[in-house]
């Protein structure tokens, strides 16, 4: 997702930003990550409530890789638009 919004898919451009900006699913991703990172880093939650989610709990590792590409989808909305 984050290539599609820092290179532009030749002719594909308003479609990405339409999905990502405009019905402001970038924003709702952004949120997910940040609570997963959260809850990942809470070692004393041990509730089984997200337990059918996909991915329940992330490793140090996932915790360090997933926060630096949520920087960058942070600093591309913000930017508010870099397609347009």
């Amino acid at each position: 997702m984050r290539r599609a919004l820092e290179i532009p898919l030749g002719g594909l451009e308003s479609e990405i930003s339409w999905m990502y900006f405009t019905s402001h699913r970038l924003a709702k991703v952004i949120h997910d990550a940040c609570i997963l990172i959260e809850k990942s880093k809470d070692v004393h939650d041990t509730s089984e409530v997200d337990q059918d989610r996909a991915v329940p709990r992330l490793t140090a590792g996932g915790i360090i890789t997933l926060d630096r590409t949520l920087r960058k989808l942070q600093v591309l909305l913000h930017s508010r638009n870099p397609l347009a």
